[in-house]
């Protein structure tokens, strides 16, 4: 069954109630779309055939794997020393906390506040990659 575009009429409202009260103006009807009829009637038919000829989304992607790096000690404390004396070493250990599998994490630069510095006897290093659950150390003064 093909739809049929109403092409006369119009939408203005007498109240029935008050006669005299006039004629609110509405749209008129024409050929097409018009603000009478909006949109008109469905075409059930070619409704279903486009819906269940609609391509099929594409799965989600999956989310890009989490790593997650973690410093132990949380904090470090350094004795009060004089100034320009260096304090002694204290270790700091990087941790690739992700679980088994995730994604590696590459450590790309050390930036450390001006009154501290690297000491000899660290094992990470600029450029180094952790595996899932590998571990690093930084030597710290």
């Amino acid at each position: 069954m093909d739809s049929m575009d109403i092409t006369s009429g119009n939408n203005d409202y007498k109240n029935p109630n008050n006669p005299k009260a006039g004629i609110v103006p509405g749209y008129s009807a024409g050929p097409g779309y018009d603000l009478v009829t909006g949109w008109g009637s469905i075409d059930a038919n070619a409704f279903v055939t486009a819906y269940l000829n609609a391509p099929s989304p594409s799965p989600m992607p999956t989310p890009a794997a989490q790593s997650k790096l973690q410093a132990s000690p949380a904090s470090l404390r350094f004795a009060i020393t004089s100034v320009g004396a260096a304090s002694k070493p204290k270790k700091l250990t990087l941790i690739n906390a992700s679980k088994n599998g995730k994604a590696a994490i590459t450590l790309t630069q050390f930036n450390m506040t001006p009154n501290l510095e690297s000491a000899p006897g660290g094992t990470c290093e600029v450029s180094q990659m952790l595996a899932s659950k590998q571990k690093c150390t930084l030597c710290l003064q």
